[in-house]
This record gives C-alpha cells, structure tokens and sequence, in this order.
C-alpha cells in the first residue's frame, strides 16, 4: 500500500526473483563450506558476519555500524569526518579509508586484515575507547621457536605403522 513501510525482505524479494532467494537459503543451510565460498558474492557476505559475530561476541561491538559503510553517498560527510578506519564497500569491493586515504582492499577478507593493519599502526589498536590489541596482536604476531618443532624420545615403527 502507499505510505506504509516495506520489510527488507519485500525488497529483496522485488530485486532478486524468488528462486534465487531460495537458492541462497538452501546454500546456506545445507551446502559444504567449500560449495559456499566458491560464489565470491556469498564468501564476502559470509566472511563478513562472521567477523561481525566475532566482534558481537568478544568485545561486545557491533563491526558492522561502527567500521563498514555500505552507502557511500550517503554518509559521505561521516566518512570525511571518521578518526578511524572505516572499511567501504565501492563498486562491489570492499575497501579501507582512514585519513582521507583509501587503501586497496579487494574481498571482505583482506579489507579486514588490511584494516587492522591500519588499526594497529596507525591507532595503536584503540579505536575510540575500543581496545583491540588482542586481536591485532594474535593477528601479526608469528610465535614459533625450534622448541616447538622438536620431537623428544625414542619411537619405534612397525611395519605395519608406515
């Protein structure tokens, strides 16, 4: 009716054919991960709420309104004005602006490790009042040392272990 509020899923449903909304769902339900991420569209839709999720669950943030701006015009004077990074979503690829700069992303994924990167040196991991230093750290920190790596005692094999 005219005036009255449309659902998000009115709306998917007036852009994208009904079969097409079923086919998602099944694939989402029921399909292997490595069926999933083959359709790049699907890989970065899911990629990014699990980094959502992650960020729902261990520092209690919502990633998704506070670092990713899917109307560019929209809120093009927020952006200008942001003190942190931000990832974008421009002509279908995700990237990363802080200080008036933007920073080839590509998909979801290496946007994010490119935006921690940016978190992390240039906000020393606090973004805001935000500290995600435990995240940035276990992200680009290698800890191996050649004690790890060393098998101690003496094993025999058997012929029938090889």
């Amino acid at each position: 009716q005219l005036g009255e509020q449309v659902s998000a899923n009115t709306c998917l449903y007036k852009r994208n054919p009904t079969g097409q909304m079923t086919n998602w769902q099944r694939l989402l339900t029921y399909s292997d991960y490595e069926d999933i991420i083959k359709d790049k569209k699907m890989k970065n839709f899911l990629h990014l709420h699990f980094i959502d999720q992650h960020f729902s669950t261990a520092y209690n943030v919502n990633f998704l309104k506070h670092f990713v701006v899917f109307n560019v015009f929209k809120n093009k004077e927020k952006i200008l004005n942001c003190v942190v990074p931000l990832i974008i979503k421009i002509r279908g690829r995700f990237e990363v602006y802080y200080n008036r700069k933007l920073y080839e992303g590509g998909d979801i994924d290496n946007a994010f490790i490119m935006w921690c990167h940016i978190l992390k040196t240039k906000c020393n991991s606090k973004p805001y009042t935000m500290d995600f230093s435990i995240l940035t750290t276990s992200l680009f920190t290698m800890d191996s040392s050649d004690e790890e790596n060393r098998i101690e005692g003496f094993f025999t094999l058997e012929d029938d272990d090889l």
